[in-house]
């Protein structure tokens, strides 16, 4: 009997890295798909939430609002008649307002909803009149645009 050297051959050594090689890529692969993932889900997550956000404040304030007392190409500005003395204080004045481009939108001079595009403001007849009011707008997600409104019915006299 001839006697055998113990060990790995050259080549046996070569297959092992080739195959560990691969091995490693498709899990960094994996890992960054994974990350990518999980980035699109978190950004999807903030817009829903801001979504909701902008359609509760939104849908709020055109229910309770008495009328529409002032507009303009760019937005429009509800009267809540708080001290309900059935006059228009500058205290209850809320304005809601497109930005210059159409993009973002803007409640009360303060708080701001950057995500909505292309907002287009309709009424069912025009202001002061108005008993109806829907604001649509657009959100973009990365891959798709989306379109949203909110409609709300001013409860008025």
């Amino acid at each position: 009997m001839g006697k055998h050297k113990r060990g790995f051959t050259m080549a046996e050594l070569l297959v092992a890295l080739m195959v560990a090689s691969i091995v490693l890529a498709a899990a960094a692969t994996l890992a960054g798909a994974l990350a990518g993932g999980k980035r699109v889900t978190d950004q999807i997550g903030r817009t829903t939430v801001c979504l909701m956000q902008l359609q509760n404040r939104l849908g709020d304030l055109l229910t309770r609002a008495e009328g529409v007392c002032d507009s303009n190409a760019a937005g429009f500005c509800l009267w809540h008649d708080t001290d309900e003395d059935g006059v228009i204080d500058e205290s209850e004045k809320t304005w809601v307002v497109a930005g210059a481009t159409g993009d973002g939108l803007t409640i009360g001079g303060v708080e701001q909803y950057d995500f909505c595009l292309g907002v287009e403001i309709y009424y069912d007849v025009l202001p002061p009149a108005t008993r109806l009011i829907t604001v649509r707008f657009d959100i973009y997600d990365g891959r798709l645009t989306q379109a949203y409104s909110v409609s709300g019915r001013l409860r008025g006299n």
